[in-house]
């Protein structure tokens, strides 16, 4: 909605911030080798990342390097459900009947192909895109691959993304350099 009157020098921080979450989440899709139509999923779970590593300037009450999510929280956050972003994973999908209630048949929970694309907002598990049926679910039950290389991928393909990441970048920095500075 705008700056707090008199606290514009603050935009700095802010702006240095979403430059890092920027470049983390564009870094993640190039290394997944997704399109950009995956850019909010990557941001979310870059700024996922970010409020969970040290950063610069920023101590705790005993004057060590802390997090913002310790800042918010006043606890240390957990890092072991963070997955490499991208990767293929394959997920137990729940059937739910007509009463919200989930159906236990073996026979009809079926594990799906799938691409981990982060964590959802408003309840455990992760967030599986899956290409074939154009959905994303939510699932708790997954094994993922995280060592997986995308040479799946035809070296065309692999230079359209490149070619589409920088053409990303550049729209980011010319909106930036172009961008108003308010000054005291």
């Amino acid at each position: 909605l705008g700056d707090v009157y008199k606290r514009q020098h603050q935009n700095g921080v802010v702006e240095r911030h979403w430059g890092i979450i920027v470049n983390i989440a564009n870094t993640m899709i190039l290394h997944a080798r997704l399109n950009q139509k995956f850019i909010m999923y990557a941001l979310k779970y870059a700024q996922h990342i970010h409020d969970r590593i040290p950063v610069k300037d920023l101590f705790d009450s005993k004057g060590r390097p802390t997090t913002p999510y310790f800042m918010a929280f006043r606890k240390k956050p957990k890092v072991a459900h963070l997955k490499t972003f991208g990767c293929p994973a394959v997920f137990k999908r729940f059937e739910i009947n007509k009463d919200g209630k989930r159906i236990v048949n073996k026979y009809v929970q079926q594990g799906l192909r799938g691409i981990f694309v982060g964590i959802p907002d408003d309840s455990a598990g992760w967030l599986f895109y899956v290409p074939d049926l154009n959905k994303t679910y939510i699932s708790l039950d997954a094994a993922f691959d995280e060592g997986f290389t995308s040479s799946a991928l035809s070296k065309k393909s692999a230079q359209n993304n490149v070619r589409e990441h920088q053409k990303h970048q550049h729209i980011y920095k010319t909106a930036k350099q172009s961008s108003i500075v308010i000054h005291k």
